[in-house]
């Protein structure tokens, strides 16, 4: 997990049981839940394929934390809506069930996780009922029983000790830029018909994503933009293959949640004002 820019482990994001965006909403709170289960990231996600529940993020036995939903959507965790569109959910599994219980591992992970989210959208030290909650908080659950019981003291000691010794950092879709001089990508001229766009390589027919050996030198020039000014996180060059796809994507999506946050709904999807905002910040 890179605590820093908030890059899960393991990305497998939900397409259903979730709903992109806030609404305008701002991130305020975390809200801590337990499988009742010890699950993998993989089990979780197949679950909410038929159950009308998500979570942004999964912390398994081992500690290995998985990302299911963007921290800009909403995931259906909390059981209220208005705590759904303010908050950040995150599951833990259980590696006992009577009584329950959460591995060390896992406890360690979702504490450091609880501080580097807290610290990333300027939450404050964590402080459980200010900042953190249980599910219980919200509906009527004994979620996230041993995290909320007798393993509480020992979670929020971990996160509090983890954001005190954290180095200091601002919300994870600003990165601290490269070298002006190292920055500069010669990014081509918008020559896409009306109504396309740069965005998945598996998309429709108005979605160009390097499917087509034409298209992907101008998918290649945007993901190299995408890593000098800090948003594909830490990659070489050579991850610029000319080929769209989920972490191109996600880089896309911090681009514009940085630096145009009121001026587009189609996230990590890359249109002519993308573009245009790519090249004026080059």
């Amino acid at each position: 997990m890179d605590w820093t820019n908030l890059n899960a482990d393991v990305t497998k994001l939900m397409g259903v049981h979730f709903t992109p965006g806030r609404e305008g909403r701002t991130i305020d709170k975390i809200v801590i839940h337990h499988n009742g289960g010890n699950l993998s990231i993989d089990q979780i996600w197949n679950v909410w394929q038929t159950r009308e529940a998500s979570a942004h993020y999964q912390v398994e036995s081992s500690g290995r934390i998985g990302q299911l939903v963007n921290d800009w959507d909403t995931a259906w965790h909390a059981g209220d809506w208005d705590a759904n569109l303010t908050s950040i959910g995150i599951e833990h599994a259980d590696d006992s069930t009577d009584p329950w219980h959460v591995s060390d591992a896992a406890v360690d992970a979702g504490a450091h996780l609880v501080a580097a989210l807290c610290r990333a959208y300027s939450l404050g030290r964590p402080e459980w009922g200010r900042n953190v909650f249980p599910h219980s908080n919200f509906t009527s659950t004994s979620c996230p029983a041993s995290l909320a019981g007798d393993q509480l003291g020992d979670y929020m000691g971990r996160a509090q000790a983890y954001y005190d010794g954290a180095p200091a950092t601002g919300r994870p879709s600003v990165p601290a830029p490269a070298p002006a001089s190292s920055r500069h990508v010669d990014l081509p001229a918008w020559n896409l018909p009306a109504g396309h766009f740069y965005g998945l390589v598996s998309g429709g027919e108005d979605s160009h994503g390097g499917y087509y050996e034409p298209e992907r030198p101008a998918i290649r020039a945007i993901q190299l933009w995408l890593i000098r000014h800090g948003y594909a996180g830490a990659v070489p060059d050579s991850w610029a293959d000319g080929i769209y796809e989920q972490p191109t994507v996600d880089a896309v999506a911090r681009f514009q949640h940085a630096e145009r946050p009121n001026s587009t709904d189609r996230w990590g999807e890359v249109w002519a004002d993308d573009m245009a905002t790519m090249a004026a910040n080059n």
